[in-house]
């Protein structure tokens, strides 16, 4: 792993000098305002991987990605054109009356 020093800057913006909402390194911040002054007491020392064997433990998972999900072979579980509606309460599906009578 590298390690990165950043800080907050003092940068001037419309003509006064501005503290930055963001640390940076001097490398990041020197191109666009070379009058910028470090903020004594903001440093931070930050640890940057070099390579993907070095993200263990911040989440990020690398190899194949996980397998397609296959669709299932239980018909209860089975999700198409002609699945039922779920089943209320007692496992009893309502069903609309055949003469239109709501």
């Amino acid at each position: 792993m590298k390690q990165e020093e950043v800080w907050q800057w003092r940068t001037l913006w419309l003509g006064k000098m501005t503290k930055t909402r963001y640390k940076c390194t001097e490398e990041f911040i020197r191109p666009g305002h070379p009058e910028a002054v470090r903020v004594e007491g903001t440093m931070e020392m930050r640890w940057l991987p070099e390579h993907p064997g070095e993200y263990c433990g911040t989440g990020i998972k690398w190899g194949p990605p996980p397998a397609k999900i296959q669709a299932s072979a239980d018909p209860a579980r089975r999700m198409d054109a002609a699945a039922k509606p779920p089943a209320g309460p007692g496992g009893v599906v309502a069903e609309a009356p055949a003469d239109g009578d709501g």
